[in-house]
């Protein structure tokens, strides 16, 4: 996860916490100030990561298809174009 996809999910977690509490945007409250009401740490960024660490541990211990494509193993030709499937899409 990049810095520009790590500021995204900060901001969404920030304001799914001011929704919850009902925070106008008029008031002029500090990320800080809105963490201290709600008792809360910036936590969506590292619970994402965590799941996505899983998520490649699972595939690894597995055999099949997932684990020849991370691994790059497939043999044969290259058909098509190449796909690349980016975590934070712009």
């Amino acid at each position: 996860m990049n810095a520009s996809c790590r500021k995204k999910f900060d901001r969404v977690e920030m304001r799914f916490y001011r929704r919850i509490m009902r925070i106008s945007w008029v008031k002029k409250l500090s990320n800080e100030k809105v963490l201290q009401m709600v008792k809360m740490e910036v936590s969506l960024p590292i619970t994402i990561r965590k799941r996505q660490l899983n998520f490649v541990g699972h595939v690894v211990r597995k055999e099949g298809l997932e684990k020849l494509v991370q691994e790059g193993k497939i043999k044969g030709r290259q058909r098509g174009r190449s796909i690349w499937i980016a975590w934070c899409p712009q």
